[in-house]
């Protein structure tokens, strides 16, 4: 049996109430085309709810190959709202479903992957509004 050490992924949760995304990072890329941005913030508000349930789904019937994958899209999702905190995560969760290995640490980095993806989501939504 494994031998889940919780504090070194609760350490990857930020607790200080500072925001996990920032949206100056993806207006600069975008040059302030406000219309891109409500576009890209749109796709992630769409992409990333799907890709939690399936990255769940995969989790529970055990699927590395799968976990591996959305891992990889979701660390991509996250790179264009600059959310380093969500970084470290997903590639452990990417390096160990490659490895094929360790299904309760991954269970263990999903529950922190849910909580700041949810927080995430709720900053997109609340950002989303001064580019209407």
């Amino acid at each position: 049996m494994t031998n889940i050490d919780s504090t070194r992924c609760e350490d990857k949760v930020p607790v200080n109430g500072k925001p996990l995304i920032d949206l100056s990072y993806l207006d600069e890329m975008m040059n302030g085309n406000k219309t891109l941005i409500r576009e890209i913030l749109d796709l992630f508000l769409q992409q990333v709810p799907e890709e939690l349930t399936k990255i769940n789904s995969a989790i529970a019937q055990t699927n590395y190959a799968m976990i591996k994958t959305l891992a990889h899209s979701m660390r991509s999702s996250f790179s264009v709202l600059d959310v380093a905190s969500l970084t470290p995560i997903l590639q452990e969760m990417e390096d160990l479903s490659s490895k094929s290995t360790d299904l309760p640490r991954i269970q263990l980095l999903n529950s922190s992957l849910q909580i700041l993806t949810l927080r995430a989501i709720e900053e997109v939504t609340t950002g989303r509004r001064q580019y209407d």
